[in-house]
């Protein structure tokens, strides 16, 4: 490879320094590839046909690569003038040469061949014939080139999944089982595509037509699984697993994902028998007891000797099952020691394998015992799935058992956390250490690329937190401030990279620079296992101020939050739940938890400052600020994404969320001291959706808030209900409208962020898929507000993301503004609130921010009477409005609206007097749920 790699260089120079003459470019819709293309994609050719790659290999991988034969033929024999006169430093090259010209490929063999010659003493040509897979001996010429292009679609769908084109991978295989139906491999492939697509489904039939022309294809049944987990048929997918290890017993990431799911899995009794569950009935176990069965079956297939990294991975889910169950009894008991202990015996029987060759598996002097039998009929919470994909279509297989240090750091932050449940805090800290130096290596790779590093650090980002807190117990505090402005925008780099950003974390003076002015500050909050850390930026500071304490109690707090929401959402009755009736002490809860008050003690306030969640004096302690801190950015972390913590601060504040520092970095303080968040009025234009109907209940009130918010807003596009279908509202997004208003329903899917979803007309739906798609055309809105349930919300299993939803998808097409709701709101609430800020935004010159402000506050303190008075006001303002209006049309649709508000006055009143009117507007239900997030 060291000559290989030389030969690579020597390219490089030569067509590094040759200088083309200025050309005028040719009128096609794609530019011809230059010299060093054209060497890039040789070398890689040469490189496979060494590998054994047949000629159908290569013609898929050109036309995966997009380089005409012709074009490199040309090259080819460009390339040959250059190199006739070094023969003697060319052998290597002449040898893959050779090869390439056995091929019997048209006309670009005979050109290989003729330089291979000139290079060296080649042997006689041999073709090479097709593999196994595509058909055997005594083939007649039109059978071959029907093989030959079998082939070619196979290997271009290859290149095409590899480069991310999934649905032309599908199309490429289904020319391929086009020509030949019984080929197993595509079927497969075209599987694993589809379920990239989130069409599972249709990927499970694609294993099913592979199964059907190979039965013991272990990696179908074993993709199978995967998709049925995916969508929640858990017995099933155990099933698929037993079937691959029919055929694999020795598949530990088989057996790791039976684990899993079984785990998860509450039935009593499988779906069917096989082999395995005959032999070792323990398997027909579910919950804790069913995932170590699993884990402990496994091992007996993969065995230390055999397959040591399959051995020490199985001792490791073995050891998280009991860590993930001592974690649940700590929540609901108190204590989980014995489990952590167990975790930890087992930590320590993964590292023998896991740890790096020859070396100690541990630096730390450590008793250990043997695992106790797993506790039967017990159901614990399964530790997250990992590694569950599918995969990837080119190379089957699990791999090598050489050190992978990859496995060896997740070892290592699971010792870390078993450490700190155990109280064992300096062991704890020699292992974070230890994790520390390994992270630092892989992320410091010579070999690894940028894209791969960037990876590595969002996959270990618990270790990126954790040098946060190193670094803030050294008093780095401006490196410890950038190193988790870093974490966040590692995530968003699908928000940043359309934003044509590429600064993953900037410079102090950079943030203070752009984002903040004499009465602005930011609060950016971050989120590890060892702290929960405030970092506070004030103007003119020479470094942050960092608020360090326990995340424990904040964990707890979600864990009830998440716990009694999930019960509220899914509630079929009216009668109020215990989410909603605790929310407003689990607000207050929040409020001591992030320490807010300390918070607002270092910042100059305004005189008179006053909230109804009381919060004391404020003391002013750094003597050069003169001025008061009017405005706040704050800038959430994880969870707290979830959280309407605008709301916990003093009214006197003006406040801007942003997704991190970098994000909003763009837009500079305006002379007037505005900064971010400081937006105008100007660009009334909106483009507008009708609820959309659809089979989910009626939303009359949200009619009517389109219809108001339609006028106020003239000029302004209205998409009626019926219109409000995928293809009219994808049309009319990629206009050039300045703001975009959602009315009707959406969804948010908790288990796969990107298929949340605005429900439109007759069921169709537009996702979060749909718009972040490069070919979705999305016009730049200033602001987008979306009425509609939870779609401001994230889900758990995303954050590890930091920042995955509706909003974000916006915020990525280019969108500066988003108004949406954490959790279900009435639709009169939300009515009333969202005609409120646009009156505000359109009647009374508020920007943005001020409307929204002002409208969360209206509406958390209007009495019944006071709604009554607003519709009837309204009303009387669209009376007018409408009179003087001379076309006929439009002044009857204005007066409908007046009629409309009229009516609802009328009815609110007559639920008063008859003391139906039930809603506690002032309860932070209503009004707390509304967020807006700034990109810019």
């Amino acid at each position: 490879m060291g000559l290989w790699n030389w030969l690579k260089r020597l390219f490089n120079r030569w067509f590094g320094k040759k200088r083309q003459p200025p050309q005028t470019p040719a009128p096609t819709p794609a530019p011809a590839p230059d010299n060093a293309q054209c060497e890039a994609v040789f070398m890689e050719l040469l490189e496979g046909v060494d590998q054994g790659w047949t000629r159908g290999n290569g013609k898929g991988f050109l036309m995966g690569k997009g380089i005409k034969e012709a074009t490199l033929i040309a090259w080819l024999h460009e390339f040959a003038q250059r190199v006739g006169q070094n023969r003697e430093q060319h052998r290597e090259l002449g040898r893959r040469l050779q090869k390439l010209g056995n091929l019997a490929w048209g006309e670009l063999s005979p050109v290989a061949a003729r330089l291979a010659r000139e290079l060296l003493v080649v042997e006689e040509p041999r073709v090479q014939g097709i593999e196994a897979e595509f058909g055997g001996d005594g083939l007649g010429i039109e059978e071959e080139e029907e093989k030959d292009e079998v082939e070619v679609w196979f290997e271009r769908g290859k290149a095409q999944y590899m480069q991310g084109d999934f649905l032309g991978a599908i199309a490429s295989y289904d020319r391929a089982v086009g020509i030949k139906p019984d080929f197993h491999q595509a079927w497969g492939n075209r599987g694993v595509a589809l379920g990239e697509l989130g069409r599972t489904e249709e990927a499970i039939a694609s294993y099913d037509r592979a199964l059907e022309f190979k039965p013991d294809k272990h990696q179908a049944w074993y993709n199978r699984g995967v998709a049925l987990y995916d969508l929640g048929r858990t017995e099933e997918a155990i099933a698929s697993y037993d079937k691959a290890l029919e055929f694999k017993p020795d598949d530990h990431q088989a057996w790791l994902n039976r684990g899993i799911a079984a785990g998860n899995s509450s039935y009593s009794a499988p779906l069917q028998a096989f082999a395995l569950t005959l032999q070792y009935p323990q398997l027909n176990q579910r919950g804790f007891a069913g995932a170590l069965a699993s884990y402990e079956v496994g091992l007996t297939f993969c065995t230390q000797d055999q397959h040591p990294q399959g051995w020490g991975r199985l001792h490791r889910a073995i050891g998280r099952a009991y860590y993930y169950r001592g974690r649940a009894s700590l929540y609901s008991h108190g204590a989980g020691g014995s489990d952590f202990q167990e975790a930890l015996n087992h930590y320590h029987q993964a590292l023998q394998t896991l740890s790096p060759p020859q070396k100690a598996p541990s630096p730390l002097a450590e008793n250990t015992k043997a695992p106790s039998p797993p506790a039967e009929n017990t159901k614990a919470p399964s530790p997250p799935a990992e590694n569950t994909k599918a995969p990837s279509p080119v190379g089957e297989g699990v791999g090598g058992e050489g050190y992978n240090p990859e496995y060896h750091l997740e070892l290592i932050r699971d010792l870390i956390k078993v450490h700190q449940a155990l109280h064992n805090q300096e062991k704890a800290k020699e292992w974070r250490n230890q994790g520390l130096d390994l992270w630092s290596q892989l992320l410091n790779h010579p070999h690894k690329s940028s894209q791969q590093k960037r990876q590595l650090a969002i996959k270990f980002i618990y270790f990126a937190q954790m040098r946060v807190d190193v670094l803030l117990e050294d008093n780095e505090l401006l490196a410890a401030f950038r190193a988790a402005e870093e974490q966040k925008n590692l995530y968003l780099t699908w928000i940043l990279d359309r934003q044509k950003q590429h600064i993953l974390s900037p410079t102090y003076h950079d943030i203070q620079q752009n984002l903040l002015n004499p009465t602005t500050a930011i609060i950016l909050w971050h989120l590890s296992d060892l702290n929960l850390t405030t970092f506070v930026l004030l103007p003119g500071a020479s470094a942050p101020i960092p608020f360090t304490t326990s995340p424990e109690p904040l964990k707890h707090w979600f864990h009830n939050w998440e716990t009694t929401y999930e019960e509220h959402r899914e509630a079929k009755t009216s009668t109020e739940s215990d989410w909603r009736k605790t929310l407003r002490q689990q607000l207050q809860d929040l409020k001591q938890l992030l320490n807010i008050d300390q918070i607002c003690a270092h910042l100059p306030q305004p005189v008179g400052a006053n909230d109804d969640l009381p919060i004391t004096h404020y003391p002013l302690p750094i003597t050069s600020a003169k001025r008061s801190i009017h405005h706040l950015i704050l800038i959430p972390h994880l969870d707290l994404h979830r959280l309407p913590l605008h709301i916990l601060f003093p009214e006197t504040f003006t406040l801007t969320t942003l997704p991190s520092a970098q994000v909003g970095i763009e837009k500079a303080p305006s002379p007037t001291g505005e900064g971010v968040g400081g937006e105008g009025t100007e660009g009334n234009n909106l483009l507008i959706t009708q609820p959309p109907r659809n089979s989910l209940e009626p939303l009359p009130l949200a009619e009517l808030e389109a219809q108001v918010i339609a006028y106020l807003c003239h000029p302004s596009h209205l998409i009626p209900n019926d219109n409000a279908t995928p293809d009219t509202l994808k049309q009319h997004l990629a206009q050039p409208y300045h703001r975009f208003h959602f009315t009707g329903h959406a969804s948010h899917d908790f288990k796969a962020p990107q298929d949340s979803r605005l429900l439109l007309a007759d069921d169709e739906t537009l996702t979060l898929r749909d718009l972040i798609h490069p070919d979705f055309h999305l016009s730049p809105f200033a602001l987008v507000s979306l009425s509609a349930c939870e779609t401001a919300v994230t889900s758990r299993e995303a954050f590890d993301d930091d920042y995955v939803g509706l909003v974000s998808a916006f915020l990525s097409r280019g969108t500066r503004q988003v108004l949406s709701t954490l959790w279900t709101v009435p639709e009169s609430s939300s009515a009333l609130f969202m005609m409120e800020f646009y009156w505000q935004l359109t009647q009374e010159g508020k920007t943005i921010t001020e409307a929204f402000q002002h409208s969360q506050q209206w509406l958390k303190q209007l009495t019944p009477c006071q709604i009554v008075t607003w519709y009837h006001q309204r009303g009387q303002f669209f009376i007018t409005a409408g009179e003087n209006i001379q076309e006929e049309k439009r002044r009857e649709q204005v007066l409908d609206i007046a009629d409309q508000l009229q009516e609802q006055s009328v009815v609110l009143q007559r639920q008063i007097d008859a003391g139906e009117f039930l809603a506690d507007l002032p309860h932070p239900y209503y009004w707390a749920a509304f967020t807006l997030t700034h990109v810019c």
